[in-house]
């Protein structure tokens, strides 16, 4: 497939069941996290944000093209890069290129897209969120100009309230100990200077 034959349009309605393989694809290989909800519920779900986002001004779904096979999609909104600072931002999520249609010139393309949705709204910046383990994509957006600003790391609250009370206790031991050693010290500094030396002979 020559690079030059794709092109990039807004998603419409009759996309969605495409959207939703591409979607169970990214799932597939990005971090999977534990969920009460049923498969079938959450494509549901996942189906009536895609829907949303298509009629939603605010943001823009594209699809990657070629002639009538949809190669890859993009999800572009407006952020704050700050949580206390205005800075918006072009967020890019929902990122994915079909498998063995990579490294064609998709990816670069749904950039240049997310870059041209940046400009008509004004924004100067572009961000992508990237997992951590995912070395050709980090690689991708590297080459592109992307550089990392934080690390973002996600945990189920039942898990982080496990940890905590599991560590509840060793801050107490800690502190029990270093008061012990401390106390050891100054009774040691206490003593008269004959009873610190030791005896000739001992």
């Amino acid at each position: 497939m020559s690079r030059s034959v794709v092109s990039i349009r807004e998603a419409v309605a009759a996309d969605v069941p495409c959207l939703l393989d591409m979607w169970t694809e990214l799932r597939h290989h990005g971090v999977r996290r534990a969920t009460r909800t049923s498969s079938e519920q959450l494509l549901a779900e996942v189906a009536h944000g895609y829907v949303d986002a298509i009629g939603d001004e605010s943001c823009r779904l594209v699809v990657a093209t070629a002639g009538a096979d949809i190669l890859g999609m993009a999800l572009f909104t407006i952020v704050s890069s700050s949580t206390l600072l205005d800075v918006p931002t072009v967020q890019v999520s929902h990122m994915y290129v079909v498998d063995g249609h990579r490294k064609r010139g998709v990816g670069k393309s749904l950039v240049a897209a997310a870059v041209s949705y940046a400009e008509e709204r004004g924004v100067d910046q572009v961000m992508v969120s990237v997992a951590p383990g995912a070395r050709d994509a980090n690689r991708f957006y590297a080459r592109l100009g992307f550089a990392p600003t934080v690390v973002r790391r996600v945990a189920p609250t039942a898990v982080l309230r496990r940890q905590l009370a599991a560590e509840e206790g060793a801050p107490t031991a800690l502190r029990r100990e270093l008061r012990l050693r401390r106390e050891a010290l100054v009774g040691a500094q206490r003593k008269p200077a004959s009873e610190r030396l030791p005896r000739a002979g001992s």
